[in-house]
């Protein structure tokens, strides 16, 4: 009798087959945690965004209608980001709105007022 070594052409495609079901459940789900991921990290930012534009009005006596302007409050977030633009849509001496849209182009903005509330 021969020492059969190796595994069989149906034990490969098993294999094959399983494997490919688990990367079907798995992917669809990995790429919705980095979308929490990514809008997490854009609510903090225009939490940042509210921090700054206080401290700003503070100092000031009015809100900052520029990154530019709070160089000394806040890094522009557009040079870090990869998945938001941030702009600050209005400022004037008792409201501002800052948003964050997308770079995919799907439309879910995120902004955040002088009252502190994020909206989508």
């Amino acid at each position: 009798m021969k020492n059969k070594k190796g595994f069989t052409l149906i034990e490969l495609m098993v294999v094959v087959i399983i494997i490919g079901i688990l990367a079907t459940i798995a992917i669809p789900s990995f790429n919705k945690s980095m979308e929490n991921a990514r809008e997490r990290e854009a609510r903090t930012t225009l939490e940042l965004i509210y921090n700054a534009e206080k401290i700003y009005r503070l100092d000031k006596k009015t809100y900052s209608d520029s990154f530019d302007n709070m160089i000394s409050y806040l890094d522009d977030p557009n040079g870090t980001s990869q998945y938001y633009d941030y702009t600050i849509d209005s400022a004037d001496t008792v409201t501002f709105t800052a948003t964050a849209t997308k770079n995919d182009g799907s439309g879910n903005d995120l902004s955040i007022d002088q009252t502190g509330q994020i909206t989508e």
